[in-house]
């Protein structure tokens, strides 16, 4: 349900374009993506 948020608010097309992939080739488009979606499920969480 989450990445279906994150696709319905064209949040994918927002971040993908403002980050890029580290030398370690890291995307962080999609490291973003899982950090919200873990917030959404156990926002008291750390």
């Amino acid at each position: 349900m989450a990445r279906e948020l994150w696709r319905t608010l064209n949040l994918d097309e927002f971040w993908s374009g403002k980050l890029g992939h580290s030398r370690a080739s890291t995307d962080w488009a999609a490291l973003l993506e899982v950090s919200v979606a873990y917030r959404l499920i156990a926002p008291g969480s750390e």
